[in-house]
């Protein structure tokens, strides 16, 4: 369920209107209260994996392109987590993560880009040069 939610949210599809009745949707929403961990943890996972591909290919692209390129990973990014937490994991953020602490899902989706794609070797370093480069 989570790996179609997720795709949805890739291609910028939205997600379909559910026909379930609301006795239904209420059996879902206590069932997520039962396994949220597992939701949580493969939503956290789901992200870092999609972003380790996109921090690949964004660490491939030339000197003169990185910087566009990373813009447009945020922006597409922030699009995208604001999607999961809408459409997925809205109920989550407001039950388990409130109730174990946790970071909520579009902040986790944050410092996941930060870890890997900002962090990521191909990428900080030469954007950390150019932007030394044009201050001299």
């Amino acid at each position: 369920m989570i790996k179609r939610k997720r795709q949805l949210v890739s291609t910028h599809t939205p997600p379909p209107a559910s026909p379930l009745p609301f006795l239904t949707l209420l059996s879902l929403v206590l069932l997520r209260v039962q396994i949220g961990g597992v939701l949580y943890d493969g939503v956290k996972r789901s992200v870092h994996n999609h972003l380790s591909a996109v921090g690949l290919r964004v660490g491939q692209k030339p000197d003169s392109e990185l910087l566009a390129e990373v813009s447009k990973c945020w922006c597409d990014h922030q699009l995208k987590m604001v999607m999961v937490r809408d459409s997925i994991c809205m109920y989550m953020d407001r039950t388990y993560v409130t109730q174990k602490k946790e970071k909520p899902v579009y902040d986790l989706g944050l410092q996941i880009f930060r870890e890997t794609i900002w962090e990521h070797p191909g990428v900080r370093g030469r954007l950390q040069v150019r932007a030394g480069a044009k201050d001299s």
